[in-house]
């Protein structure tokens, strides 16, 4: 037996997931000319290579203080999508609408954000002093503006005028002008029914200077609030001079907001028209106005702002659909529990998208009201305007009618604590410390699952002092003496989005979360999350991706098309032909990810222009995202996978200037200059990451590997180790510490090394192939056998050589004295 081979391996970011919520009229010459013939054109453009993505060169790499180098314009644009209506005087819609005015004027839409006034600031700024964490906040008015001194900023106190208030309950938060145009939100709020100053970020307030300070580009709300909180944003962002120059019709979530562009509306008040119920409807909008309140487009209207999505379009206003504009996160570790439940702040649609009521076709203005947002009947009776055993709503004709506010449906006493419907299947999370959102899946609580999966279990909430256990006893009791039907045990996702994250390595997994991508009764976003799991687990199948391709659903077909980059190129380029060409942006972006880099002489003609028009939609998309470092790298993806190495090392080093600890740049920068045979420099670029964030441990590990590669074995050991320390689950940086160590001639620590190693992860083949190779050399055995049959139990195949070196040492044990 060999020791396993040293190729010292490279972490290598192939895509990443946005925790934010993510023009003109030529096009290049490879998408032809209207009206000419199209196999010159197409000609040209299977001859061509993949686009640039229109970075500059950079005179000299940026540190972390440096302004990031502009981007320039792109030389493929993307034709105008902009609805041919106008935006109109916000005021003139009351003049007709005085009931919604009124109502929307008082709403949190209408108060969203407004200019810090008497009228609209909430907080206490009487000279009212604030103090966290060392540092010290007054805040004060004069001449009817409002003021904060404070010493956040740079350590020394700095005086900054409010500009505008964001939110009116249960929390206010203030912006500020910062340079480049920019507003800053400041993470001290003011808690409105506590009345008092808090500072969201609690005891994790990243320093001054960290991109996720409040005044760092990680928390600037140009980028990433305003647009939720104001009628037609419009970003402004200049990528040649880093800068902002935000525009907005009104301040708040105004009618035209959600109604669109009202030009058309007036023009049809003015031409004496008369409502009529037949222009009512999806295919006949009146003048571009959102019609049915319940209609099927209310609810992706809603998740416009309600989701936690990345952008898909660089004008989202010039989208009339949601998958035109946004492409929602899916059930993610990290944002979501295996089970769908809510964790981090992703803003009600993700888990409204899971449930059964979505999918039955109730829509937001069923239980909320659109102008005024006061739930439409107050406790349980707004539940049970559909919930009941005396009408039966024709919309929901599935709905079995029942009397559900009673005991015997709750099972507590009646107008208690627990009896409301929202205590049960909507439990609440709270977010920015003082705001308990509920979450809209709607579930049935599982308290098997909880046992099993650790997901929350909503009997606790009340239930402090018990633990899912009891829970389980309670509801099984309730099964059997109610006619109630119990899901305890029934088969649930949650079981394999859980393996799944767990790195579960059952071949079995892989058929189970392929029929679940299949499967139409579940919802499309937990099928699509299905799809990404195989993604994760090397398990895509060319078979199973050509039919979700195909799949009603466009997050599943979404998610067909995000897998594209890891299957053989023959078989992505087929598969991508029908996803270029959908009608929804946010498909055809993902499959314009995953195979615009690739060669044009692999694609069928057909295919080029419809590639060529949906990477240069993902282009233009991308470049007015490039204000943060995830836009920015995932340029630099893509002109990496286009082999424009130049290019792709101005977006990675553009990225790293906005956030110096962002670990995806870094990584792929660092592997595509050992490509380039820069090892050098890209040792320096781990120690600069190494000196922003110490204690990560990916960047020691990466470290330690590029070292040994590069023939400095002794130099990396001290890498490995500390990786080895600060990555106690994973075995691979104990293993190939010990495989340093055995470099070294060090048999006894590497040892250590490697049995640490198998302690970590027991099903680690290359780790016990190496500690069967020290046994041998040792004579020892006992441990050789051992090690020998844990390395068996890990090859399923044939392996002839091993199972004659686990013969052979049975018979030398058993013939030797006390064997």
């Amino acid at each position: 037996m060999s020791t396993p081979a040293t190729r010292w391996p490279f972490v290598l970011i192939a895509a990443l997931t946005c925790a934010c919520g993510e023009a003109g009229d030529e096009r290049g010459a490879a998408d032809g000319l209207p009206g000419e013939p199209a196999a010159p054109a197409v000609q040209a453009a299977l001859l061509a290579p993949p686009p640039s993505i229109g970075l500059p060169l950079l005179p000299q790499s940026p540190g972390p203080g440096s302004p990031p180098t502009a981007l320039l314009a792109a030389d493929v644009r993307v034709p105008e999508t902009h609805a041919p209506l106008a935006y109109v005087d916000p005021n003139t819609c009351g003049e007709c609408h005085e009931e919604q005015a009124f109502l929307h004027a008082r709403s949190h839409h209408g108060q969203a954000m407004a200019v810090a006034s008497d009228e609209s600031v909430l907080g206490d700024f009487d000279d009212a002093l604030f103090e966290h964490g060392g540092t010290t906040s007054r805040f004060s008015r004069r001449g009817g503006a409002f003021f904060v001194q404070t010493d956040e900023v740079v350590g020394e106190p700095v005086e900054l005028q409010l500009r505008y208030t964001f939110g009116v309950h249960p929390l206010q938060q203030y912006l500020v002008d910062a340079p480049g145009g920019r507003l800053q939100p400041l993470q001290v709020a003011w808690d409105v029914e506590q009345r008092r100053w808090f500072h969201l970020q609690g005891d994790q307030a990243p320093p001054p200077g960290d991109a996720y300070h409040w005044a760092g580009r990680g928390q600037n709300a140009n980028a990433m609030c305003i647009e939720c909180h104001t009628t037609a944003y419009d970003k402004g962002y200049d990528p040649a001079s880093d800068a902002y120059s935000t525009t907005w019709l009104e301040l708040g979530v105004g009618c035209q907001a959600c109604h669109g562009p009202g030009s058309g509306h007036l023009a049809w008040v003015a031409a004496g028209a008369i409502y009529d119920e037949a222009l009512v409807g999806a295919d006949a909008p009146v003048a571009g106005f959102v019609q049915e309140p319940n209609g099927p487009d209310q609810v992706a209207l809603c998740a416009r702002c309600h989701s936690r999505r990345r952008q898909v379009s660089e004008d989202p206003r010039g989208q009339a659909a949601y998958l035109d504009a946004y492409a929602p996160s899916l059930l993610r570790e990290g944002l979501y529990y295996p089970d769908g439940q809510i964790l981090d702040e992703v803003f009600v649609y993700g888990s409204f998208a899971q449930s059964r009521m979505h999918g039955k076709g109730v829509r937001c203005g069923d239980c909320h009201d659109p102008h005024g947002l006061s739930l439409r009947a107050s406790g349980n009776a707004l539940c049970i305007q559909c919930h009941n055993d005396v009408r039966a709503d024709p919309r929901f004709p599935s709905l079995t009618p029942g009397d559900y506010d009673t005991p015997e449906h709750h099972h507590h006493e009646q107008g208690g604590e627990g009896s409301a419907c929202v205590d049960c299947h909507m439990p609440a999370r709270t977010y920015m410390l003082v705001d308990p959102r509920r979450d809209h899946g709607f579930r049935v609580p599982r308290p098997d699952l909880s046992l099993a999966l650790g997901v929350p279990d909503p009997c606790l909430a009340c239930h402090d002092a018990e633990r899912s256990n009891w829970s389980l006893a309670q509801v099984a009791d309730w099964a059997q003496s109610s006619a109630q039907r119990s899901q305890i045990g029934q088969p649930h996702f949650a079981s394999l989005l859980a393996a799944a994250r767990q790195g579960d390595a059952d071949p079995e997994l892989a058929d189970a979360l392929a029929a679940l991508a299949r499967d139409p009764e579940h919802s499309a976003i937990v099928r699509a999350s299905a799809v990404g799991h195989l993604v994760d687990r090397g398990a895509v199948d060319p078979a199973l991706m050509a039919e979700l391709a195909a799949d009603a659903e466009p997050l599943v077909r979404a998610a067909a098309g995000a897998t594209l980059d890891v299957l053989p190129a023959e078989q992505a380029t087929v598969i991508a032909g029908g996803l270029l060409r959908d009608p929804l942006r946010s498909v055809r972006a993902s499959a314009a990810r995953s195979v615009g880099a690739l060669p044009r002489e692999l694609f069928e003609r057909a295919d080029v222009e419809p590639l060529s028009a949906a990477v240069a939609e993902f282009l233009a998309t991308e470049r007015a995202l490039s204000d943060l470092p995830d836009g920015a790298f995932r340029l630099g993806l893509f002109a990496a996978r286009a082999g424009h190495e130049d290019e792709a090392e101005m977006a990675y080093r553009r990225a790293l200037s906005y956030d110096p600890p962002f670990l995806p740049a870094r990584f792929n920068l660092v592997h595509l200059m050992d490509g380039q045979g820069r090892p050098a420099k890209a040792a320096a670029l781990l120690r600069e990451g190494i000196a922003h964030t110490p204690n990560e441990g990916e960047l020691h590990y990466s470290l330690g590997l590029l070292l040994a590669q590069e023939g400095q074995v002794q130099t990396a050991l001290p890498s490995l180790r500390r990786a080895s320390e600060l990555l106690p689950h994973n075995p691979r940086p104990a293993l190939n510490l010990g495989l340093a160590l055995l470099q070294l001639e060090r048999p006894v620590e590497a040892q250590l090394a490697l049995r640490e190693a198998v302690a970590r992860d027991p099903d680690e083949p290359d780790a016990w192939g190496t500690l069967l190779d020290l046994a041998l050399a040792e004579r020892d055995m006992a441990a050789a056998l051992a090690h020998a049959r844990q390395l068996r139990r890990l090859l399923p195949g044939p392996a002839p050589e091993l199972d004659d070196l686990i013969a052979e040492l049975e018979s030398t044990l058993e013939s030797s004295p006390g064997g």
